[in-house]
């Protein structure tokens, strides 16, 4: 019977593929609610096979997934339009976009289904046996400390704090492409790295040093890397606690609801103060807020439909696997690529707004747009199935061991944060992660093996008689 879940999911995922290749099979008044929908019916999927939580690798990866992408159009659907960048919700394309998003969900929830099937026996809720590991929590809190100071070193002397969103993009880009880049990366692996080693208490001290350290840079704009960050630090937080998981995660999401766009509204406008804007910031404010990525996924599908634009057949990818190397030279100049040399969110932004992508801003990217960019429907379709499985089988493995616990917390942050960006965002982090949480488990001391040792002979000659009942 459970065989029909994954089954089920894979068949609206092709039906909605097809509806998004002929847009005339979906009427536009029933595209939103057929999305939404799917979205809550994988939600329960997700629930069951991420051991029924929602804060583990799948459900993240599903929740922000349909966050950043349905956060848009719904208030607009509820009749509450956010009054600016909605030109594209006009677009013809929109309802093939949406559509894709409805499909991307539905071989998520397939995947993530099947590769419950494939280990059924979840320990749900109860908090799995870790032993922390003082070595990794020190390495990680280490980490984080110098990648803490390197980054805020780097951010007041940019003047980062005054700066609007544009201008400190520029900034950034032009005066010091690394260290505040290179520090903020720092601050968050070392973040979670240290987290999968603590104890209870050493995990909230390091939870009250991240939201203390991050704080001001979200107030003055990043904001992303702290919510997908927090996100994966709390499914580390379930691990040890449940209990105290979830009722920080429901902290936690009413004060961003309200942040999110307050901080939006005191950026853009220099007058305006934090609680001022706090006031004037409406209930469906954080979801318009959030809920960008669709004008990127509705531009690239016009990009291959309406433009023959080729499918990029991997290239993206290619490009964020050459930027696992770190770059060692003296020259940190900016270098202004070539539109076809570009990532997915620097070329679209391009193509999109100029005006904005010369100042060194963009509109970002689209979890759901890259796969369909480099090959079409299938490489949706074969990427979210993927995802699913893995997100779920590392979710599996997370409950094994503290060095599982590290490198699922660390892969899935920078993955949450590609459903706004491209794979450049992801593979560079994750791998470096991954590196050293293999250095410290090839570093952790083994206990000694105990050495048999034979006896020294000469042994004594055994004699055997047979037993006189056996010859009655």
């Amino acid at each position: 019977m459970r065989l029909l879940i994954p089954l089920a999911a894979l068949v609206a995922g092709l039906l909605l593929l097809l509806a998004a290749a002929n847009p005339g099979l979906v009427p536009e008044g029933v595209q939103v609610p057929l999305v939404l929908g799917v979205w809550g019916l994988a939600l329960p999927v997700v629930f069951w096979a991420g051991g029924r939580t929602l804060l583990c690798a799948p459900g993240g990866y599903l929740v922000i997934l349909g966050l950043f992408h349905l956060g848009y159009v719904v208030p607009v659907w509820l009749g509450q339009p956010p009054g600016e960048f909605s030109e594209w919700l006009s677009s013809e394309w929109l309802g093939p976009a949406l559509l894709l998003c409805g499909a991307a969900f539905a071989f998520l929830a397939a995947g993530c289904a099947a590769a419950a099937l494939r280990s059924p026996a979840l320990p749900g809720e109860a908090p799995a046996a870790l032993e922390p590991d003082g070595r990794m929590f020190w390495a990680g809190a280490l980490l984080a400390g110098g990648g803490f100071a390197l980054a805020l070193r780097s951010f007041w002397q940019l003047g980062l704090a005054t700066a609007g969103y544009g201008e400190s993009y520029a900034l950034r880009a032009a005066e010091d492409p690394r260290g505040f880049g290179v520090g903020l990366m720092f601050l968050l692996m070392g973040t979670l790295l240290g987290a999968a080693g603590a104890t209870l208490r050493q995990l909230k001290v390091l939870s009250l040093g991240f939201v203390l350290g991050m704080t001001p840079f979200f107030v003055f704009g990043f904001r992303g890397p702290f919510l997908v960050y927090a996100f994966a630090l709390l499914c580390v937080w379930r691990q040890r606690s449940p209990r105290a998981a979830r009722r920080i995660a429901l902290m936690g999401a009413a004060v961003v609801m309200v942040a999110v766009p307050a901080v939006r509204i005191a950026r853009t406008e220099a007058k305006a103060s934090m609680g001022e804007a706090a006031q004037r910031a409406r209930a469906t404010d954080f979801f318009t807020e959030a809920g960008g990525s669709l004008q990127p996924l509705v531009a690239t599908v016009e990009a291959l439909e309406a433009d023959d634009v080729p499918e990029w057949k991997g290239r993206s990818y290619v490009m964020a696997a050459a930027l696992v190397v770190p770059n060692l030279s003296f020259d940190w100049s900016p270098k202004q690529l070539e539109l076809q040399d570009q990532p997915p969110a620097q070329w679209i932004s391009r193509r999109e707004n100029p005006w904005l992508f010369e100042r060194g801003g963009g509109i970002g990217y689209s979890g759901i747009a890259e796969p369909y960019l480099n090959f079409g429907t299938a490489g949706l379709a074969v990427w979210f199935l993927a995802a699913g499985y893995a997100l779920t089988v590392l979710e599996q493995k997370s409950r094994q061991g503290t060095f599982w616990l590290a490198r699922s917390a660390l892969v899935l942050a920078p993955l949450l944060w590609t459903a706004r960006n491209d794979m450049t965002n992801f593979v560079r982090p994750a791998v470096w992660a991954c590196l050293l949480v293999g250095a410290l488990a090839w570093l952790r001391p083994r206990p000694a093996r105990l050495a048999v040792v034979p006896r020294e002979g000469p042994y004594p000659e055994v004699h055997r008689e047979p037993h006189p009942e056996l010859h009655r």
